[in-house]
């Protein structure tokens, strides 16, 4: 097999709990053809220090390595400055909190190497809390899986990105030419990876790898807990896309700003209705689930999902049921938020089996 050089590119900010592992992770890569770049974003933590403790054993273990410590800049300007930096034939970025599985970078080269009409690959990961190093030999099948339920696939996906553009791939990997051809990371939006993802999906085809690549860490510190950088990020993307050509129909991009508005619904202006009722009751599993549990403190009765396969399964200590069990509920003491990209299918069901819009849900 042909060995070209991978850049592994990691933009670092207050996580000295967590960095040791990310760039041990890819120091004991099967694969040795890798160029390790770091650049820290203005960390107030003991992040620089460490890293630069370790740098001989970081130089020991890659082709090349380069660590920048500057004033904060935010994550799409820092993301572009290291792409610049880089000289791979591949680039992967990982966030600094978590973790490369011993055998990715094999599999991305290997998979993109024989199936070369893609452009950018991607994986499932193991998903754990940050309280404790992570022993791999630990995960396996009872470990959370990121996309347990809310499969991704291959291809051109852009009816998926424009339905449920928050669920973005996760530890992507890249061709060079991809970032030639659609340009690098918008640096005026506040947060990176769901712009990329909708830009992505709609100029090439994605390799999906059906397997954890990775492990990502849930902490209070992601910017997914972050609720006004998420609100925030999500208006822009909104008036981005508002007035972009994204080269689609007038359908789908009203899709894709339906689905970024459902994304910043606030049902802290609801509180009183959902007071009111005797049970409140969750529809959906996927990405827009895990949002909504980020930013509210609402208790759910039970979750809904379309899917009759997850019917039966268990999600946060709630059992999945389908949505049949909703015709026997009495529709003025129930509260169905709808936490789905699918939201007009599921207002439709709604409306013709008798449930009233912003009474019976949401």
């Amino acid at each position: 097999m042909t060995t070209p050089l991978v850049s592994v590119l990691i933009p670092s900010y207050n996580h000295s709990s967590y960095i040791r592992e990310t760039i041990e992770s890819i120091c004991n890569q099967s694969y040795s053809s890798i160029e390790l770049i770091v650049i820290d974003d203005g960390s107030k933590d003991e992040t620089v220090k460490l890293i630069n403790s370790i740098q001989i054993y970081i130089k020991d273990n890659t082709f090349n390595f380069i660590f920048k410590h500057r004033e904060n800049r935010g994550i799409c300007k820092t993301l572009n400055e290291a792409i610049s930096l880089s000289s791979g034939d591949f680039i992967s970025i990982i966030a600094s909190d978590d973790i490369m599985l011993p055998d990715t970078i094999t599999t991305y080269v290997q998979s993109m190497i024989y199936s070369n009409e893609y452009m950018v690959s991607h994986g499932d990961a193991y998903i754990v809390n940050s309280q404790h190093v992570i022993n791999l030999s630990e995960l396996g099948d009872k470990t959370s899986r990121l996309c347990k339920y809310e499969k991704k696939t291959s291809g051109y996906v852009f009816e998926e990105a424009i339905r449920n553009p928050l669920h973005t791939p996760f530890l992507a990997f890249y061709r060079r030419e991809v970032f030639q051809t659609i340009g690098l990371y918008d640096e005026s939006l506040q947060f990176e990876d769901v712009d990329m993802y909708i830009r992505l999906s709609s100029s090439f085809k994605l390799l999906y790898i059906d397997r954890p690549v990775g492990v990502h860490r849930i902490h209070n510190s992601n910017t997914s807990h972050k609720k006004h950088i998420i609100e925030g990020g999500i208006r822009s993307l909104i008036k981005k896309y508002s007035d972009f050509d994204l080269n689609c129909s007038e359908d789908q991009k009203l899709t894709l700003i339906s689905s970024l508005k459902r994304g910043d619904f606030d049902y802290n202006k609801w509180k009183d209705l959902i007071r009111s009722k005797r049970k409140v009751v969750g529809w959906g599993t996927g990405a827009s689930y895990s949002l909504f549990k980020t930013k509210y403190d609402i208790k759910l009765d039970y979750l809904i999902d379309s899917d009759t396969e997850k019917s039966g399964l268990e999600i946060d200590g709630m059992i999945i049921t389908n949505p049949d069990k909703l015709l026997s509920e009495n529709r003025d003491e129930i509260l169905v938020l709808i936490l789905s990209s699918y939201f007009g299918e599921i207002s439709t069901w709604l409306d013709n089996n008798n449930f009233e819009h912003m009474n019976s849900y949401l």
